[in-house]
This record gives C-alpha cells, structure tokens and sequence, in this order.
C-alpha cells in the first residue's frame, strides 16, 4: 500500500509541523478530514503511515468481514448480518477532502424534479435534465458546514470494492421484487426545497420522529415489498430489470437539514439521476431493520458493551472496525449540553460521519466525529 504517495504526504506532514511548532496528531482534538489537500485527486492511492499498521488488522475491508474477524461475543452470523446490512448504506463523501456517512429513505417515495435543481450540475452537458430527490445523508457538521458546500460534494454508494461500485445481488433482487416505483411531486417549502424540520429527529434513538426511513420502514421490516403511497404520485416506472453496471450510483449534495449547535451531525439532503437508487437505498433499510428486529435480546445485549464503525478512510473502499463502549453520552467537559460518547475502535483521516453501531441506538447509530490522541480513543457527539 505504500509508495511515493505515501511519501509525500509524510512530507506535507513534516511541513505542516514546523509551521506550527507542533504535531497535528498531539492536537486535543484531531478532524478526522483530509482538509490539508486542496485537490482530492492527489489522495488516489490514499496511503498513510497510520493505515499502513491498521490494514487488515483493525481496518477490515468489507469483503474480508467474517465471523472469524469479529471478536467472541459479536461472533454470530445474525450480528455479521446485522452489520454487513448496515454497511449497505454507508457512504463516501468526495470534495476537496474525503469523508464518510450514511444514507437513508427521508421520503416514501422518491421526489422528481422535472428540472434538475442543482447549479453547474455536470450531467447531461449542463442542459436542463430531470433529478430526483428523497435520500438523505447523515454525516458531520464539521464536513458539510452550509448548503454551498453541500452542492460541491459527491456521494458514492456501494463503494466496497476498489474495481467496482455496485449494489449487492441480494438488494438488487429485493429491489426489483417492487415492481414498481411510485414518484412523487416536490412537497418541500422554502428556497431550493428547503423543508421545515421536527427537531426530534436529530436525537439518536428509537423514538425518532422523521419521514422515511426509521418510524415507517420499521412497521413493514418484514414486509420487503410494501410501498408507501401518502402523496401525490405523478407517474411510475418499472423497476423489472436491474443491471448493476448501468446504475448510476452516485448522488451531489443539495442542501442541509437538522442542524443543532450541540452536536456535531448534520442530514443533507441529496440529488441523484437514477431513480432506481431511491427503491435500493430503501430496501437496503428495510434489510438492515429486518436485520436487527430479528435478533436475540441476548446478541443486542452484547452489542451494548461494543461498537462497530463502518467508514471509507482516505476515500479507500469501505473498511470495519471493532472496538470498546468506553462511555456512553458523558457531558462534555467545559462546554454545556454537549455530550460525547468515546469507544476505541480504530479509525483514520476520512472516517469523519461514519456510523457507529451500537446496541444503544440500532436505528440511529452514532455518528464518528473525531480522535482524541491524548486518551487513544475516538468521539461522538
């Protein structure tokens, strides 16, 4: 994995320290973001030091995930399922720097837009082309901070394999077994689709109050086929025929929602041009709850004493660790309604937004923020 890559960014590195006197890596708290590099590009190999030691050891890649790399009391096929369910919907997140998140279902169908919102959208030339809305993303505060930078970012999903960016066959098969997808008129009010938000759907739990995909998909876990029909529908297509190679499984980012000063997550809203990818994105939610619904008390139990983050370090392919609940939504020192939660799974420069999975909060994971050296352990908050 290394090579003169790696090299140079040891260089900038070195750099960066003696202009400021100091190692970033003594800093009390570490962004897990690629901000120093002004074009991602040059992060193509994506190497570091750090990633050199953990590779395969406590960063797995997701095709390499098995019972046998899971620790004795997360050593089950329904908690690797859980997990692998969840890992569906993780994604990476490319600017100028590379980060992580997860999507969702905000809508119960998919939102076309006749004309494609998006300023300087790539697609089609730049002439006028249809988009589609209705997946949201989770990530950080400190990586999307205002709408304008959310439109800058792209959204990869699927991304598990260096060679291939696919869904997998089983969400492929789930997906075409609806054999239809209802599209629904724009509903949101406000400049650009801006919605009005229940602030009870930032908290991290079960009673969640938000459309899509926690409270509803939850009732229909194991009914895989239902769709939900609230709005208004302007026309359906046929979704019969999935060929993973002709999938656009990509998104842009649109515009922000949920903020809160006290925690370092935001949900930004995308757009996309396949409207195949809402009903994917959609059964691959079902999936993860159907997931979790069907386990024993006594595998969440223990899921309670440990985290699993699933991220796309350095932009790399998705990668898994396993680590420790240090604690569990302690109040953050010095600074009021504040709360963090630390854990000691491995993480790296890219990781930021990345869910954590825990059996606190299975419908609403944590959402990784950043490493604090001093301690060896990463935060949520």
């Amino acid at each position: 994995m290394g090579n003169n890559k790696s090299k140079q960014t040891k260089k900038l590195h070195e750099s960066r320290k003696q202009e400021t006197g100091q190692d970033s890596d003594d800093d009390e708290d570490i962004l897990e973001i690629d901000q120093q590099f002004e074009n991602a590009e040059f992060l193509v190999d994506r190497s570091c030091s750090k990633c050199e030691t953990l590779y395969g050891a406590e960063l797995i890649p997701i095709k390499e995930l098995s019972l046998d790399t899971l620790p004795d009391a997360l050593r089950d096929t329904q908690v690797l399922d859980f997990i692998l369910s969840q890992a569906k919907l993780v994604v990476k997140l490319e600017n100028r720097c590379f980060a992580s998140g997860w999507a969702c279902v905000s809508e119960e169908q998919a939102i076309e837009y006749s004309s494609c919102p998006l300023q300087n959208c790539p697609v089609n030339e730049g002439h006028p082309h249809k988009a589609y809305g209705g997946i949201t993303v989770y990530t950080n505060k400190h990586v999307v901070t205002s709408k304008a930078e959310a439109e800058k970012f792209k959204v990869s999903f699927f991304y598990d394999d260096e060679n291939a960016n696919s869904p997998p066959t089983d969400i492929l098969s789930e997906a075409t077994a609806s054999s239809e997808n209802l599209i629904a008129q724009p509903s949101c009010d406000g400049q650009n689709g801006a919605e009005n938000f229940n602030n009870k759907s930032m908290e991290r739990g079960t009673e969640v109050h938000t459309k899509g995909d926690c409270p509803n998909l939850l009732d229909k876990a194991k009914a895989v086929n239902d769709i939900c029909d609230k709005t208004k529908t302007i026309s359906s297509s046929t979704f019969a025929d999935f060929e993973p190679a002709s999938l656009n499984c990509t998104a842009r980012g649109f515009y922000l929602k949920q903020v809160k000063d006290n925690k370092d997550l935001v949900a930004m809203e995308t757009i996309y041009h396949d409207p195949r990818l809402f009903q994917i994105v959609a059964a691959c939610s079902r999936q993860r709850l159907t997931a979790w619904a069907s386990m024993p008390n006594a595998l969440k139990k223990s899921l309670k004493d440990n985290v699993i983050v699933i991220s796309h370090p350095h932009g790399r392919s998705k990668m898994v660790s396993v680590g420790k609940l240090i604690c569990l939504e302690i109040m953050r020192v010095g600074e009021e309604h504040v709360r963090e939660t630390r854990y000691s799974a491995a993480t790296c420069l890219g990781s930021s937004g990345a869910p954590v999975l825990s059996g606190h909060y299975p419908y609403r994971p944590f959402t990784h923020s950043s490493k604090r050296p001093a301690g060896n352990f990463s935060l949520s908050y």
